[in-house]
């Protein structure tokens, strides 16, 4: 039994840690999600971020190397259990939650539940947490009926007798600290997330009009508490805490203390002032519950050597954050790299097929934009009109009154001619990791000829639609359908045809009107269904309002969700 439990405490922190770090991604599939929520074995409060499904959970690691650390401990020694034990208790508690909120959730959730394969997944849900329930409990339950009660031998005159070792003040204050942590990190986040269902705010609204937030606060606080106390003392005579400091709660006799004692036990905790009691005495809640905290029989190392797991564990968690932190921030300025030299292809290969329809946007790097239209295009040179816009607050509305002035006050405008040479100069030519945005770029080329230099930031065709992929789209996880938001930034215009070149794709009814009515609501979503849809290549022929016809090109894996690329070939 001890090999089986230090093994599967090893494989369980493996997998933990696996899914955390490489599976915790706003680009995964679908069913990556699936596995991470499968195999997250902790589901523990996060440090100064929302908790969400896509970041790193650093608490997370930081307890699945615990549980990594005392299931080795474990399989070398066969004695060595507080790690191994008190980690399982969390992983116990946090599953146990789990399936009571599945069990809750069912009544309400019967439409759901009946839709196509929805129920059959929910049950295969909560029997795998079940399963893990289970195997908690047996693991924690083995541990509790082979830990022996730690005795000494005491001498009266002539007659010697075992007396049951009563913990420490040391030991009862650090069971309050790691009780304290597990309480925090397992049960607050779920705190938070239950006081911000609408239902149960409406239910505490009222109560906290009268007695008011902050007593009612303490009111729900105590409430868990109990439940906390009363399910680990109730179940296994321990706390996470105690399981780690190797004391359990007793009668008199060493017995499991009854159910009633463990309820008067744990309310009377929060008897004020109870805390100071065990100053003077072992506590007024081991007192008037008549029942004990004893030590059990210690086996392993140590405990003292505790003290050292923490800090080398806390050196190796800051060690890891700052590496991945500068791992990120590497992939990130990849990312922006990859970007800036896609972009400047592109601007130096619109440059050489100019129109008087596109319009290229130029920078002093400090944020503030200039708009320079062709308005004469010879062999080298060309003759530009420019602007600096109006006060527009997004780029709907921008490129509309841009394009209104040149439209309109074209005869008052400033204009500048410049070569093909001397424009090809306004190109930034190196990506730089140390600017934080494109508005801090410093400019290259004297562009306007009025002693300043400019730099290019795009050329687009305006008095046209122009086409782009918003900033996300979404893909189920058996790839039968995939959903593209696209955004108009030009004029109206409709979506006539789409033409696969990659999987075989069902766009729906065409033609779809693309949306540019305002700024915020201007995206329309196209969806396409199929069998295994995998990659996406396709090209999409757009209609304005006279009749030309423009045509882009999307591509990229249909899992890999925000990395669709769109270009305009046509």
């Amino acid at each position: 039994m001890p090999k089986k439990i230090a093994l599967a405490a090893i494989v369980a922190a493996l997998i933990g840690l696996y899914t955390e770090l490489m599976l915790t991604s706003l680009g995964l599939p679908g069913w990556k999600y699936y596995i991470k929520d499968l195999f997250t074995s902790l589901n523990l409060g996060y440090l100064g971020v929302e908790n969400r499904f896509d970041e790193i959970n650093y608490i997370n690691l930081f307890f699945y190397a615990l549980l990594l650390t005392g299931g080795s401990l474990y399989l070398l020694s066969s004695k060595e259990t507080r790690l191994v034990r008190y980690v399982i208790s969390m992983i116990f508690l946090s599953k146990c939650i789990r399936v009571f909120f599945m069990v809750i959730y069912m009544p309400f959730s019967v439409k759901w539940m009946i839709q196509g394969w929805n129920s059959a997944i929910m049950l295969i849900y909560l029997a795998w947490h079940l399963l893990w329930v289970w195997l908690c409990w047996k693991a924690l339950k083995y541990f509790r009926d082979t830990k022996e009660i730690a005795v000494i031998k005491k001498q009266y005159g002539d007659l010697e007798q075992d007396i049951i070792s009563e913990s420490s003040r040391w030991q009862r204050l650090f069971n309050l600290i790691a009780d304290s942590v597990t309480f925090v990190v397992i049960l607050f986040p779920i705190l938070e997330s239950f006081v911000h269902i609408d239902a149960v705010r409406e239910f505490l609204t009222p109560m906290g009009d009268t007695l008011g937030a902050r007593l009612v606060l303490y009111f729900i606080v105590v409430i868990i508490q109990i439940i906390y106390y009363m399910f680990f003392e109730g179940l296994l005579q321990a706390t996470p805490g105690k399981m780690l400091t190797e004391t359990r709660v007793v009668t008199d006799t060493g017995e499991k203390p009854s159910f009633s004692r463990m309820f008067l036990r744990t309310v009377s905790r929060f008897v004020p002032f109870e805390s100071l009691s065990v100053l003077f005495s072992r506590g007024w809640h081991d007192d008037w519950s008549e029942t004990y905290v004893v030590r059990e029989k210690r086996e392993g190392v140590n405990g003292g050597w505790y003290f050292f797991i923490f800090p080398v564990f806390l050196f190796i968690g800051l060690f890891g954050y700052l590496g991945m932190e500068s791992y990120k921030k590497h992939k990130i300025e990849q990312r922006e790299e990859e970007r800036f030299e896609e972009r400047k292809e592109r601007i130096e290969g619109t440059l050489g097929k100019l129109t008087t329809d596109h319009v290229i946007t130029i920078s002093k790097g400090h944020g503030d934009q200039i708009f320079m239209k062709p308005e004469k295009i010879g062999k080298d040179a060309i003759t530009f009109i420019y602007t600096s816009g109006g006060y527009a607050s997004g780029p709907v509305d921008a490129q509309r009154e841009v394009e209104a002035i040149f439209v309109e006050e074209a005869e008052l405008l400033e204009r500048v001619t410049l070569t093909r040479k001397e424009l090809s100069e306004g190109i930034l030519k190196q990506y730089d990791p140390k600017v934080s945005n494109e508005y801090s770029y410093k400019g290259t080329a004297d562009l306007l000829q009025d002693g300043n230099s400019y730099y290019i930031i795009d050329i687009v065709q305006w008095f046209a639609p122009n086409i782009a992929i918003d900033n996300s789209y979404m893909s189920s996880s058996d790839g039968s359908e995939i959903s593209i938001n696209l955004k108009n930034f030009g004029w109206g215009a409709e979506l006539i045809k789409v033409e696969n070149k990659g999987d075989d794709i069902d766009w729906g009814q065409l033609p779809v009107t693309l949306r540019n009515d305002s700024e915020y609501t201007n995206n329309t979503q196209i969806t396409g269904k199929g069998d295994g849809i995998d990659v996406i290549d396709a090209d999409l022929y757009v209609r304005d309002t006279l009749g030309r016809i423009q045509v882009y090109n999307i591509k990229g894996e249909a899992d890999e969700i925000g990395e669709l690329k769109m270009t305009r070939i046509k």
